[in-house]
């Protein structure tokens, strides 16, 4: 099994677009808790407007990342 199926099977995540690398889990402390921190990346091919005429092809660029914080409930008090 990979380590993207497992963080998503254990996190219960069902979204196929979300991968995660052999490095992924770190161990931080955010607002004064410990916290086990996923570090995942969240890709997929993006579709043009119908309406816009423009063509499927794969030539909508996207310049930057943007790093979002999701929480989850409290485990094993963490």
């Amino acid at each position: 099994m990979s380590y993207t199926n497992l963080i998503k099977e254990t996190l219960d995540i069902l979204d196929l677009n979300i991968t995660f690398t052999e490095n992924s889990l770190k161990r931080e402390r955010i607002k004064g808790r410990f916290c086990q921190v996923f570090s995942g990346t969240l890709d997929y091919l993006a579709h043009s407007c119908p309406h816009c005429g423009g063509k499927d092809d794969g030539a909508i660029i996207r310049w930057s990342y943007t790093t979002c914080l999701i929480l989850l409930n409290d485990v094993s008090e963490y």
